[in-house]
């Protein structure tokens, strides 16, 4: 059986790791795009952006946190992390509700509400999945 081989770009040293680094540390993705083909950069655009608005949050989220253990009240982060919550939701279900209007018309409108109908519906499932713990990978039994 033959062994896989990589090319340099596609290991942790590699300037594909690199460039997406940089995208992630900027928050601009535009460095990054260049290794991706045209048919994928939605599906990159897109991931990327949950993944820019986690970072954001998780930085925030554990500064509350570790506030919270400190005062001695979970308000604050509770609040913050159901505002986000809310915003996130209403901001993804409008897309898809505006894109759903004209879904229709022609095709390019058809696949925009699609793209707006997916995004909004798996933030939902992510959210809902980290409600019921499935993803901590940091919690011990």
């Amino acid at each position: 059986m033959a062994d896989k081989v990589y090319a340099h770009c596609d290991t942790l040293n590699g300037p594909v790791v690199a460039d997406a680094r940089k995208a992630l540390a900027s928050g601009d993705i535009t460095p990054l795009l260049k290794w991706v083909a045209a048919h994928d950069e939605q599906m990159i655009r897109t991931a990327f952006q949950k993944t820019w608005e986690v970072r954001k949050l998780g930085t925030q989220a554990r500064d509350l946190a570790d506030k919270a253990l400190e005062s001695g009240s979970v308000d604050k982060l509770t609040d913050t992390l159901g505002q986000a919550m809310v915003k996130g939701v209403r901001d993804r279900f409008q897309r898809a509700l505006e894109t759903q209007k004209h879904a229709d018309e022609n095709v390019s409108a058809g696949r925009e509400f699609v793209e707006a109908y997916v995004i909004f519906t798996h933030y939902v499932e992510g959210i809902h999945l980290l409600i019921k713990g499935n993803t901590a990978h940091h919690e011990h039994k």
